[in-house]
C-alpha cells in the first residue's frame, strides 16, 4: 500500500503537481495489496520484454539488406529473425519468471513478518 491516502498527500509529497501517467497510477494502485501490485509490474515487464525487440526483427525480415549494413558482425551468418526472436523470449521469461516466481515469499517474509516469527524462523535454522 502507498503510504499516501490521497492525491493531494503525494502531490504534497512530490512538491509539484502529477502527472497524468502519475494521477492515473496513483488511482489504480491506491488501494491494492502490495503482492497484486508486484505481479502488476512483473506483468508490464514481461510485455515490455516482448515487444521491445519487435522492431529490430520486423526491419530484419522487412528489409535485410538495410539491417545487415548495421549488424556488429555482417560476415557471421544468422538464423532467421524470427527464430531468434521466438528463442530470445523463452529464454528471457525463464529466467525472469525463476526470479520473480519467489518474490513474493522473499517479499513477505522481509518485509511483512513480524520480528518474533523471524526469531522462530532463525531458532529452527540454528537447532538444523
Amino acid at each position: 500500500m502507498m503510504p499516501y491516502g490521497t492525491a493531494a498527500e503525494a502531490e504534497a509529497a512530490l512538491g509539484r503537481s502529477m502527472t497524468w501517467a502519475e494521477a492515473s497510477w496513483f488511482r489504480y494502485s491506491a488501494a491494492m495489496p502490495d503482492l497484486w501490485l508486484m505481479w502488476h509490474i512483473a506483468l508490464v515487464y514481461l510485455v515490455v520484454d516482448a515487444l521491445a525487440p519487435l522492431p529490430a526483427m520486423i526491419l530484419q525480415q522487412l528489409a535485410p539488406g538495410y539491417a545487415l549494413r548495421h549488424k556488429v558482425q555482417p560476415r557471421v551468418p544468422q538464423p532467421s529473425p524470427v527464430s531468434t526472436y521466438l528463442r530470445y523470449i523463452r529464454e528471457s521469461n525463464r529466467v525472469a519468471l525463476a526470479i520473480l516466481g519467489p518474490f513474493p515469499l522473499v517479499y513477505t517474509l522481509a518485509f511483512k513478518v513480524s520480528h518474533h516469527v523471524w526469531l522462530i524462523i532463525f531458532l529452527i535454522c540454528c537447532i538444523y
